[in-house]
């Protein structure tokens, strides 16, 4: 390829896909996965690649997970995967071509995404292009517990071959992971100073669902498209709705 490169993984109880995850980046100079203490059988697999370099390390939020791994790549060059993402042959293809060219200090990658086994073309995931490929020295993801992405010191290219992702198969898994991530995103918003006023507790959740299912048209992925718009939009709601009532209740009246 002319450049070296790690690819770097992040991981919690995965066992079921995090196999394929590892196979579409063996071709790479390192494969440096971190572990979040998973026990599901995930170390397991992991310990069965000779190639991978596996730490473990307790999980605070990604963008801080994930820029302790980036001090610990010693390649040029850093591939950044979620454990439930892989990368295509077209994308691998065109990984290659843009280390041998050098003309960007970074990259977007497109990613295409399942969601409850549907594959999304709409609902504004068609703009999906989060920065995954990019010089060591040149990048760090910003400080947000949710949704950070990475902060590039130069120029920055696009790559339209997807790397793909398998979000939540079922509503089970999907909310499991909405607590937290709720959370998460109630203390970004507190952090911003952003109130728990009638707009973002009923407006922009509103205003969230009609942009994705009627302006970004996520009608067109059916019934999942449905689903997807409507969480999305709850989800906005619950995050204000943290900021209200951040506390538990501690008495009640008589």
């Amino acid at each position: 390829m002319g450049c070296s490169i790690t690819a770097l993984i992040t991981v919690y109880n995965q066992k079921d896909r995090i196999k394929r995850c590892i196979d579409s980046v063996l071709w790479a100079d390192e494969i440096l996965v971190v572990d979040s203490f998973s026990d599901d059988g995930t170390v397991d697999i992991l310990r069965g690649y000779e190639k991978v370099k596996l730490e473990q390390r307790e999980y605070k939020n990604a963008a801080e997970q994930k820029n302790w791994a980036l001090e610990r790549v010693k390649t040029k060059w850093v591939l950044i995967l979620d454990s439930d993402e892989w990368l295509s042959r077209e994308a691998l293809e065109s990984v290659k071509r843009a280390l041998s060219s050098n003309q960007y200090d970074g990259y977007r990658m497109r990613r295409r995404t399942y969601f409850l086994g549907r594959l999304i073309r709409f609902c504004g995931w068609q703009f999906d292009y989060p920065l995954r490929l990019f010089k060591v020295c040149k990048g760090r993801f910003d400080t947000r517990r949710v949704h950070s992405d990475v902060i590039l010191d130069g120029p920055c290219g696009k790559i339209k071959a997807p790397i793909f992702h398998e979000t939540y198969a079922d509503l089970d898994e999907y909310f499991r992971k909405f607590i937290r991530y709720t959370k998460l995103a109630a203390e970004d918003a507190k952090e911003r100073k952003m109130a728990p006023s009638f707009f973002n507790l009923f407006v922009r959740p509103c205003a969230r669902f009609i942009r994705q299912y009627f302006l970004q048209l996520g009608f067109l992925d059916g019934k999942e498209g449905l689903i997807l718009c409507g969480l999305s939009a709850f989800s906005a709601f619950t995050k204000y709705a943290r900021l209200l009532h951040p506390r538990k209740t501690t008495h009640l009246e008589r």
